[in-house]
Parts: structure tokens; sequence; C-alpha cells
């Protein structure tokens, strides 16, 4: 026991100075600042947060909002301490992966091999998007309850107490509660749950086919499938052929004597699987009145062209279980992949095949990773998410690629003529990955950086574009952020984005070409067909600071300024019906003379005010004032 507290000692140490930099790290534009402010200006309410009634409902995730609560009145929202968090419960899971490998090997192979475990998983390169990103920490909280529900599993397989299996779905509850993906769970414990514990030769048995044999036909049946894609781009017959080779294997199997493959087993997985999709719609329905338009829309996508849809998923699979073993360049924004990547995620299906019919229990893991990557592939249809692809979508998927990738090196390393080649690979991927999370810790301490590195890398993307300019804007940097806006312009898009207009006017106003950014927020308001509030709402706030300014300088401007600030009042209410809308509109009447109209504001605003709202009382008394004197 000593000895593993002390190697848990120095993963925790390893990682914190790893992940140091994100301690100090800035506000992240992207969802944090807003998360952020939301966190700050609410009120504690636990039926807010788990029954919100909300129309158009996204996620459903209330244990976050709760360790968003908790972060507010442990320590004030402190940002150094909700990283701190993030880099905690990413050492708890890096612990929990440490366990699992020590519960997978017999006491006699133990060794080194789950420090490494722990380490190639807590410093993998592909973590660090959630450890950074305190929005990630939905990944990160998510792994850790199907970690521990993973371990349940181990403990009623070595044990056979019922009781593991109560505590099991007891554990993976909460996890549902975080993310969605903790669902596809359902189909790893299943897996988890048949495997065999080793390849060795039951009694009864056949000797099993030497392994070039077994993989070739795989290999074969993989070599057809890709080539009927590449001929006919049809993904159907990618299937049949997948089923053609579960056929084979079976008719082998029989041959040989060997088991067969569990047609059982493989039936409870789609029943399991059914199941928790009905939960997920269920819970959907109790919790939100109605869901994101992009989630019918997405379904409907796949519905009428699911050729199309199928081809994407199988694009995604590749291209994640790359991403694990090849995880640069890392990327925040990942909109499209190569289609190559197709024919990867082919191979993928194919060996996930061949390792259904292996029914070992690292195959039940390697098995497990991908399926909690599935809830990630009708994201890859661009329809739901800013990003069709993510690195932080495999961070569960990699704790269990880890513990397989391990467990192999393990067994390379029994034989002493490789031991040291072995332990000299893991000891050099570490390092690697040490020193390129570092970096990317680095990378995501400022807003500027990382927009900067964003941007490099994903310079087609153009909404990126509008975190890159704000934060050039707070740097101080005008000229790059104008020619940034210039840069964005020029990339083509059938969606408008006014926040990239609305910065390049904040650019212009900080530059003094004040009449150039009011051309800019009417454009603004013509493209979005005076829809938008936060367009109306910058645009006021501009007028407003002209109309101080210009005030003492010229009264004719200063008039033309509160006219169209009381119009641009007025389409604004005519938006939200904010009563404090109504009041300012009646003060602007009151500076341009408007003595009546001013009245019938301040009446508006008095009937809609509360009885309760200071504004009330001075709405009441400013119509009063009016009244005697029109």
């Amino acid at each position: 026991m000593r000895i593993h507290l002390q190697r848990l000692a120095f993963i925790a140490v390893v990682l914190g100075v790893v992940f140091s930099p994100s301690i100090f790290a800035e506000l992240s534009t992207c969802d944090d600042f807003d998360m952020y402010h939301q966190i700050a200006g609410s009120e504690f309410s636990l039926r807010s947060i788990f029954f919100p009634q909300s129309s158009g409902g996204g996620y459903y995730r209330p244990l976050i909002g709760i360790s968003y609560l908790f972060d507010k009145y442990a320590w004030l929202l402190d940002i150094r301490l909700m990283h701190l968090d993030n880099i905690l419960f990413h050492f708890i899971n890096s612990a929990l992966v440490y366990l699992l490998v020590l519960k997978l090997l017999p006491s006699q192979k133990r060794s080194y091999m789950p420090l490494a475990a722990a380490l190639l998983f807590g410093l993998h390169p592909i973590t660090s998007e959630s450890v950074n990103w305190i929005s990630g920490r939905t990944d990160i909280f998510a792994c850790t309850f199907v970690l521990l529900t993973t371990w349940a599993l181990l403990k009623f397989r070595e044990t056979k107490r019922y009781s593991f299996l109560i505590i099991a779905p007891s554990l993976l509850i909460p996890g549902l509660l975080v993310k969605e993906t903790p669902m596809v769970f359902i189909l790893c414990a299943l897996f988890i749950l048949t495997a065999e514990n080793d390849d060795g030769v039951t009694e009864g048995q056949a000797s099993p086919r030497p392994l070039f044999r077994d993989l070739l036909s795989c290999v074969l049946f993989s070599a057809c499938a890709i080539t009927l894609m590449v001929v006919t781009y049809n993904v159907w017959l990618v299937f049949i052929v997948g089923l053609a080779y579960l056929a084979y294997e079976a008719l082998v199997d029989i041959r040989t004597g060997r088991r067969p493959i569990r047609v059982k087993s493989l039936l409870l997985v789609i029943i399991a699987g059914a199941g928790a999709i009905w939960v997920f719609f269920f819970v959907r329905s109790v919790v939100f009145r109605s869901s994101l338009s992009s989630i019918p829309r997405t379904i409907k996508l796949i519905v009428e062209d699911l050729n199309y849809a199928l081809q994407a998923f199988l694009g995604a699979a590749g291209f994640y279980v790359k991403k694990f073993f090849l995880p640069l360049p890392l990327n925040l924004a990942i909109r499209e992949i190569d289609p190559l990547y197709n024919l990867a995620g082919i191979a993928v299906f194919m060996f996930c095949l061949y390792l259904i019919r292996k029914n070992k229990i690292l195959s039940a893991f390697f098995i497990s990773g991908v399926c909690l990557f599935l809830p990630a592939l009708p994201l890859s249809l661009g329809t739901v998410t800013w990003t069709s692809y993510a690195e932080r979508y495999i961070y569960i998927s990699s704790a269990f690629w880890v513990i397989v990738m391990t467990l192999w090196l393990g067994r390379i390393a029994e034989d002493r003529g490789k031991r040291m080649l072995a332990f000299a690979c893991t000891a050099l991927i570490v390092c690697s990955m040490a020193i390129i999370s570092f970096q990317r810790s680095m990378t995501w301490k400022t807003n500027l950086s990382l927009w900067r590195d964003t941007v490099a890398k994903s310079p087609a993307f153009k909404m990126i574009r509008v975190d890159y300019m704000l934060a050039l804007l707070n740097d101080g940097d005008l000229n790059e952020a104008e020619k940034q806006y210039r840069v964005a312009n020029a990339i083509p898009s059938i969606n408008y984005y006014e926040k990239l207009d609305l910065l390049f006017a904040l650019v212009l106003s900080k530059e003094g070409r004040y009449d150039e950014s009011a051309r800019i927020f009417e454009q603004a308001i013509r493209k979005t067909k005076g829809k938008s509030f936060e367009v109306y709402e910058r645009y006021i706030q501009f007028l407003q600071e002209r109309l101080g300014f210009e005030k003492e300088k010229s009264e004719a401007k200063a008039l033309g300024l509160a006219r169209r600030q009381l119009e641009c009042l007025e389409a604004l209410y005519v938006l939200n019906k904010d009563p404090l809308l109504l009041y300012r509109a009646g003060q602007l009447s009151l500076f341009v003379g408007d003595r009546a109209g001013a009245r019938t504001y301040f009446r508006k605003a008095l009937d809609s005010f509360p009885a309760t709202s200071e504004y009330s009382g001075f709405a009441s008394k400013l119509c009063r004032k009016l009244s005697q004197t029109i």
C-alpha cells in the first residue's frame, strides 16, 4: 500500500507540474466567459437545475451546474481554483486507471505497469483540452463515474458477488447527470461482463489458430470492404462484408470445435443500446418542454440520407482512433477531416468485429473505448455543435485504450529480451507526452495565444475569428483586429455572423472612426432584419457614449444621436418587452424636448413595472409632474 501511495503521489506531482499553467490561465472566451457571468448572477435553485422545463433545451447536465454553484459558494468563483478542480479530477481519473490496471494484472506481473498506465493517460495530449478548459470538466467528471463503474464490474468478475452489480449502476447514474456519454456504457458493461479473462485454452476446446491466421482473415475481409467502398461509395456493402466475416469465423469455430460467437450476447448489446436511447429521450421529455431545433434536424438528416450519415460516422471513428495514437496537431476547432478517414473507419469497424469474436477482456476494453465516442458521431454532421469534431470527445475513450496499450506492452515486457525495449519506449512516450501537454497548457494560458493557434490551424473557420478579434481587442492590437475582420469577411459563408460586425464596430470606435462604426451597426441591423437583441444593445450603448461626448460639442448632432437611440430602444422593446427600455426612452424624449412623448413612455413603463420596482415609483412621479406641466 505504501508503494502505491508513493506512486500516486508522484503522478499527482507530475500532473500538477505539467498542467500548472492552467491554474494561472485567463477565463476562456470559448463558453467559460459566458458560463462564469451566468453563474455569478444566478441564484441557487435545485429545481431550475434538475427540472429546467425550458423550451429549446440543449444539454441536460445538472451535476455540472451543481459543481459551478459549489465553486461559487465555496471559493467565490476564483478562476484559479476552478481550473484546479479540473486538474484534481483529472488526477483522480489517472489514479482510477492505475487501480484498474492493478486489478487486471496478476499480482506477480504488476511491477510498474499501473504507474505507466496512469502517466500515459494523465499526460496524454488528447486530455489537455478537457483539463485546461473549465467547461471541459463535463468529460472529466463523466470519466470519473465511468471508471468507478468499470471497477465495480471487475470486482464482480473477480468475486461473483452480486452486490457489485447493484453498486455499478448506482455509480453510473451520476455520470448520466454529468454528460450523455455514460449512457452507452451499458453496452460496454455487457462486453466486459461476458469477456474471457485470458487467452488460455479451456478444457474440451481445440487449440486456437495462430495469431497470424486469425488476423489474416480480418485483414482480407477489411480489404474487400474498403475496395467496395471506394468503388461503389455504398456503406451498406461494408456492413454486409462485416456480417460475412462474422459468419465465416463462426463456421471456422464450429469446424475447429472452438466456442462460437455469442449471438445471445450480441442480442443483449442491441437490446441494451436501444433501451439506453429510449431512456435518454424519455429523460429529455421530462426535464425540457422541447429540444433544440438542431436535434430533430440532425435526426432528419440521418434518416433522409442514411448512407451519407453512416459514411460520416465511419470517418469520425477513423479520425478519433488515429487521434489517440497520433494526437498532433492539437486544435480546439476541427470542422472538417480528410475523406480518407472513411476508409480508416472501415478498418476500425472490422477490427471491432475481430475483437468481438476474440471475446477477451482486453478486447472488451478496446471496444468500450470505441463505444464511448459513439454519441459524438452525429456531431460530425455539423448541425448540433460549433465544432464537428473535438479532442475532448475521446477523453473517456483514451482511458480504456491506454489500459489496453499498457497491458499489451506488459506482455511484451514478459520476454526478458524485450523488457528493456518496452521500458525505453514507454519512458520515451511519457516524456514526449509531458512536453506536448505542457506546451498545450501554455497555449491555453491566454485567449490571445489560444485563438492565434486555432486560427492558424483552421484558417477557413470563420466563426473563430470573432474570438481572435476579441482577444486582439483586449490586447490593444487594433490594427491586427481590423486585419482579421477583413480576412473573415473574405471567407465565404451562408450564415451571417453579427458578432463579427459588432466587434469591428467596436474597433472603429476605439480608433475614433465613429461614423464608420455607426454605419457598421446600421449594416448589422439590416442584415439581421432588426431581430437581434445583441445588435440593438451594443448600438444603444455606442449611441449613449457618443451622446455624452457630443452634448458639449454639437447640440444638433447630440439630438440626432438621441433620436436614433430612441428608435433603437423602441425596436429592442418590441423584442424583449423590458419596461426599463421604456423608462430610458422617456428620459431621451425629455432630452429632445418631446414632453408629451416622454409622458407616454413613462406611463407605459409604469403599467409594465412590478409594483415593488423602484423604477415604478420614479415613473409615477415623472408622469404626475409631466401631466401638470403639459
